[in-house]
């Protein structure tokens, strides 16, 4: 057996990646098994990968998490470098959910929860995995325990440098985040898309994007919306469906963090009940001994003692000295409410129960912290009990409700304890009465009761039309743009102002419309187009280079050929630039010339025309001297 560093026996493989093999081995000295990732040789002797290596050793020591492989050691062994790690006997999730997608939701949340917690950990110390699959998530066959690992692609999200350059693709295509498929630097919320194709996998028995081409797979996801859940899964809770959509978000804003999710996942998982005390099987103490019935005069004496026993009884009753008994008051305390009910009425039939619910840091949700009166008091007849009930920790995290209506999300979040407040604002992307998002955002950890604000879409974005009459084109252009409007301009020649003084608008100022529409600027001219050359035919033609002002224009006519169909692409091409400049389709006949502006300032071109299908043409370029 191969032994490194004198220390660790290398004992079989189980696992290989790009740049390494993993292989279970003896910890000789500490007599443990441990995992050791081995860097294959044709890669320890490249510097730069070297110094990833350790870099990601460095990485992963950092973080000492329940559902995290530990990193015990980095060494070097001769020409060998290679990490020890924890070592998890089990399989990893890909293959002990293979055969048995679609998981329950209960189940994949149980997946799932603890991989959102190992992620919320490891972003809080500044570490990002960027390789997230079911094949790097391991389940110890022992305990059930879920843990991450393979944090080969990981970088420190703090530091200054970056293990990978902008634009170099890197991870599993299938798992790709939208940034990661661009090839832009990704960060936390590339996780937690991985997170939600592996929510999506474990509910669905399907990938949000599916095909042979693995490559093309994970390109789709650059433009494409990842479907919905809701499509696969048609009865799958609210709760979960919700979140794995706002996982699979395109834009990564608005993904939530990994801690917000692990409280969903958390909220999927049924609540197990506590086992009920065991039967107890109590000896008896003596044999039951039947005695024969007594003679006939015995009975007579029997007779004499029960009627004695009344009179008796009768006269303490008329005395005044037989009082209704006393009871005490049980010890409920810690018990579910519905059991502590329970208990009250068997001691205390005729009492009455009242409750109180507060929040409690120590005493979970649904049991009682304490009671009044308290335990063993002697009480007689009717009494109130008053009991002190914990509505749980009063902490809790802002839950995901972006895209629902307003009035659920107000109701989802009082019950879960926190009270609330709308906010309208405008959105291109919401539906109007929708929720765009929460303040704090979904995921964060908040003290209840606090107040969340919900923004609420109140349609789609205005603004005020800003008075820019008399004003200078430039000012009022840049006016328009701040207030996200646009323009088209319509000269005028005219001697009462200045050129390029704004001398009408449309729509007037002061009048709300919606962001983008136009605002139509009226300006004086004093200047005139005049033609700098045309040409006419039907077959394909290229200009002599012509040199124009600033603003310059193109005017056409088209005449449909044999076909019928009258089109034909003119483009320009700046003196020297081999590439082409600009280009448009032209279409349709008109009697009257039709004019295209064009925008690249002056210099010499040359004009192309390539007309289709036999389609006649005139063209002429115009110069505003």
């Amino acid at each position: 057996m191969t032994v490194l560093a004198g220390r660790y026996e290398l004992l079989e493989q189980v696992g290989e990646g790009g740049m390494s093999v993993v292989w279970r081995a003896r910890d000789l000295k500490l007599e443990r098994d441990v995992a050791i990732k081995l860097l294959h040789s044709f890669v320890a002797k490249d510097g730069d990968h070297l110094r990833r290596f350790q870099r990601e050793a460095r990485t992963l020591a950092g973080l000492a998490h329940e559902h995290i492989v530990r990193v015990y050691d980095f060494a070097t062994s001769g020409e060998q470098s290679f990490l020890v790690m924890e070592y998890v006997a089990g399989t990893n999730l890909a293959r002990a959910t293979r055969e048995r997608l679609p998981l329950s939701p209960a189940e994949a949340a149980a997946y799932a929860r603890p991989v959102a917690e190992a992620l919320a950990y490891a972003h809080a110390q500044g570490v990002v995995h960027r390789d997230l699959t079911p094949s790097n998530i391991l389940v110890e066959l022992a305990s059930g325990r879920v843990v991450t690992t393979d944090f080969g692609l990981a970088r420190a999200a703090r530091s200054t440098g970056s293990l990978t350059a902008t634009g170099v693709l890197l991870g599993t295509p299938e798992f790709w985040s939208p940034e990661q498929a661009l090839g832009r630097e990704s960060g936390t919320a590339a996780d937690m898309y991985a997170l939600g194709c592996i929510l999506y996998l474990l509910l669905s028995g399907h990938l949000p994007f599916e095909g042979d081409d693995r490559l093309a797979l994970g390109l789709r996801r650059a433009h494409e919306a990842a479907p919905s859940l809701r499509t696969r899964l048609p009865d799958g809770p609210p709760s979960l469906v919700r979140l794995v959509d706002s996982l699979l978000e395109h834009d990564p804003e608005r993904r939530p963090d990994a801690s917000g999710a692990a409280a969903v996942l958390g909220e999927s998982q049924p609540t197990t009940r506590p086992a009920e005390s065991p039967t107890l099987v109590l000896p008896s103490e003596k044999p039951t001994t039947f005695l024969a019935p007594p003679p006939k005069s015995g009975r007579r004496v029997l007779a004499a003692l029960l009627a004695a026993t009344a009179v008796v009884v009768a006269a303490l009753v008329f005395a005044g000295e037989l009082r209704e008994p006393l009871a005490s008051v049980p010890n409920v305390i810690t018990l579910r409410e519905d059991a502590a009910r329970a208990q009250i009425r068997r001691s205390l039939p005729t009492a009455t129960v009242s409750v109180q619910r507060v929040y409690s840091s120590r005493v979970a949700a649904g049991r009682v912290i304490r009671q009044r009166p308290l335990p063993r008091t002697q009480l007689a007849g009717s009494t109130q009990v008053r009991l002190v009930v914990s509505r749980g920790t009063p902490y809790a995290y802002v839950p995901v409700l972006a895209g629902s209506r307003a009035a659920p999300a107000r109701t989802a979040l009082a019950r879960q304890g926190f009270n609330s407040r709308y906010v309208l604002t405008p959105s291109w992307t919401i539906r109007k009465g929708a929720v765009v998002g929460l303040q704090p955002r979904a995921g964060t950890f908040l003290r209840r009761p606090a107040t969340v604000t919900i923004l609420v879409a109140s349609g789609y974005p205005r603004s005020v039309v800003p008075d820019v009459r008399s004003a200078d084109l430039a000012t009022a252009e840049s006016r328009l743009e701040s207030t996200r409007l646009r323009y088209r301009l319509v000269y005028r020649l005219t001697d009462a102002a200045a050129p390029g003084q704004v001398i009408g608008q449309i729509p007037a100022a002061g009048i709300s419309v919606y962001q983008g529409t136009q605002v139509r600027l009226t300006v004086a001219r004093t200047l005139r187009w005049v033609k700098v050359f045309a040409a006419s035919g039907a077959d394909p033609f290229d200009s002599d280079v012509f040199t124009v002002p600033d603003r310059w224009r193109i005017r056409y006519r088209l005449v449909a050929g044999e076909l019928g169909i009258a089109l034909a692409r003119l483009s320009w091409t700046r003196d020297g630039d081999f590439s082409g400049t600009g280009s448009f389709v032209a279409s349709g006949t008109a009697d009257a010339l039709r004019t295209y502006g064009v925008g690249d300032g002056a210099g010499s071109f040359r004009i192309s025309v390539s007309p289709y299908a036999g389609t006649h043409w005139y063209v002429e370029v115009d110069a505003l001297r």
